[in-house]
């Protein structure tokens, strides 16, 4: 591992930049790139990677790294609820906190947060917590949990008052997956409250063909392209 390469900040929490020798100069704001770590990476990696390759600095977050493995849940995820007692399992507010310390030692005046699944909504809620972030884009993350909880004790559309950067909502769930109807209420609360939020809706099939990094990758370039820096 090249020292170079990656951030290590608090307790070991690990950031590792992503980029190509032939890419053009950033001239956008850097990303932090939050995957879920309750999933296989290499898809969210693949846009991460594609976004490095249009020429954005991105920093890829070790998810490992956030929690001591004993943090997840040790419970058996059953039945209709069973992400959701995986997901209790990563509790909010240290992954937030942890995720502001990388943004501080990323050198770059205020970056943007892109995250998947949960990585998403951590994304979101580090938005509405950080001046220093200047656009947030949550792929499929989770807006409105099932019930609250020590480890998630807020709803992360209840924290969007604090928000003062741009949204995009890239929305690829399964009609009756958790994320149906979120993306529409998301958009009712942004807009009674006058903050600027985007939506792409993919389907799933879209979301999981062989085309879907770079498809996701460039609809986040289109996006971050228009914030300033």
């Amino acid at each position: 591992m090249n020292d170079e390469d990656w951030i290590i900040v608090g307790e070991g929490v690990r950031g590792e930049w992503l980029s190509f020798p032939d890419s053009p100069v950033a001239t956008h704001p850097s990303v932090l790139f939050v995957p879920d770590p309750l999933t296989d990476t290499a898809d969210a990696r693949a846009i991460a990677l594609e976004l490095a390759q249009l020429g954005r600095r991105v920093l890829w977050v070790d998810t490992d790294s956030l929690f001591p493995q004993e943090s997840a849940s040790d419970l058996p995820a059953e039945g209709k609820d069973a992400l959701w007692e995986e997901e209790e399992g990563y509790p909010d507010r240290p992954a937030v906190r942890d995720l502001g310390l990388l943004v501080k030692a990323m050198g770059t005046e205020h970056p943007a947060v892109v995250g998947v699944g949960m990585g998403g909504t951590w994304a979101l809620l580090l938005g509405c917590q950080s001046v220093s972030v200047s656009a947030v884009a949550t792929v499929n993350g989770r807006l409105v949990y099932p019930r609250l909880s020590a480890a998630k004790p807020v709803q992360p559309l209840e924290m969007i008052l604090n928000l003062s950067a741009p949204v995009l909502f890239v929305d690829g769930s399964e009609r009756g997956g958790v994320a149906e109807g979120q993306t529409d209420l998301a958009l009712e609360r942004f807009a009674a409250f006058g903050i600027e939020a985007e939506v792409e809706r993919l389907s799933p099939r879209q979301i999981a063909d062989s085309s879907s990094a770079s498809r996701v990758a460039d609809r986040l370039h289109l996006f971050l392209s228009s914030v300033p820096r």
